[in-house]
């Protein structure tokens, strides 16, 4: 991964020290802070602390993500949230002639200019995600397509391709909405793609135990599977990290909302590289005789037609 710039780490830090001092500091003088607003003080006060709490929190979290952005991007994102929020929130008080200047002040330096702060964070965050990984190997087994990977059962992904051909199907992560549907679609169609003599195997990057328990939460019996935590295969099959329109374009939203709200596949915990894409292949002999490289994260392969391929 491409290393991210010292100054984000820093910013993380500043801003995590500066929402926690601020909410300690609401917290304790509440009725103080909402006077110099020019705000009501309301007689029940822990409403307004809450905030205070709140912003404590967030600054923990702040600076626990400045030690490596790159692995809690969640929270740098979830923060450009809350400062986006906050800033059409001094447009709204703005449009509706209901806001101090003092608050106006405070909304701006608070939240208005963060969001552009946190929104270049995570620019750089993405980049450094979507940069090309270094080549790696596996023992000394680094020059075949499938040497030194196999299923969950020992048995070895290249030997069993000289038996019979082999349906490779790489999956997102599998906390990804797409990765769900996926195995519900192939779920359907494993009859007829096991027809056309093909072996289903999937690769992931969760570990085995944490597959078979996905894979049969998802109603696949006796998946066959293969542990590719740091992406070597994904690597050698050429499926790159996608860009922003691939992984967050329109197209995702839309397919999004079908699959994991429509359908019922949902969200799930972040396991392995969120950027990565997927892909189908079938192989034969070693050797690739068919491939689908998904354009985008929302792509839906036409698997039977994969499956019918000629096998030369």
């Amino acid at each position: 991964m491409k290393a991210l710039p010292d100054w984000i780490s820093l910013v993380l830090r500043f801003t995590g020290i500066t929402n926690a001092v601020w909410g300690v500091t609401f917290a304790l003088f509440t009725g103080t802070m909402l006077r110099w607003a020019e705000m009501p003080v309301p007689e029940v006060l822990f409403p307004w602390k809450v905030t205070g709490y709140v912003s404590v929190v967030f600054g923990i979290a702040y600076i626990l993500a400045a030690a490596n952005p790159m692995r809690h991007i969640m929270i740098v994102g979830t923060g450009f949230v809350i400062k986006f929020i906050g800033t059409t929130m001094i447009i709204g008080y703005l449009l509706g002639d209901a806001i101090t200047i003092q608050l106006l002040l405070f909304f701006t330096v608070r939240d208005g200019l963060w969001t552009i702060v946190f929104a270049v964070m995570l620019y750089h965050i993405f980049k450094a995600w979507q940069a090309p990984s270094p080549p790696k190997t596996r023992g000394d087994q680094s020059d075949g397509l499938l040497d030194g990977f196999s299923t969950q059962k020992g048995d070895s992904l290249d030997e069993l391709s000289f038996s019979r051909p082999l349906f490779l199907v790489f999956l997102r992560h599998f906390g990804c909405t797409f990765c769900r549907e996926a195995i519900g679609v192939l779920r359907e169609k494993r009859e007829s793609i096991e027809g056309e003599g093909m072996q289903i195997i999937f690769v992931h990057m969760g570990d085995p135990g944490q597959a078979d328990r996905y894979f049969e939460k998802y109603r696949f019996q006796g998946a066959t599977h293969v542990s590719d935590p740091d992406c070597i295969l994904y690597q050698r099959f050429q499926l790159k990290r996608g860009s922003f329109n691939q992984l967050f374009g329109l197209k995702s939203w839309v397919r999004g909302f079908q699959a994991g709200v429509l359908k019922g596949y949902g969200l799930g915990k972040l396991v392995g590289d969120g950027f990565r894409m997927p892909g189908v292949f079938v192989l034969y002999r070693g050797k690739i005789v068919k491939a689908y490289r998904h354009t985008h994260a929302a792509d839906q392969p036409d698997y039977q037609d994969l499956a019918s391929c000629e096998l030369v």
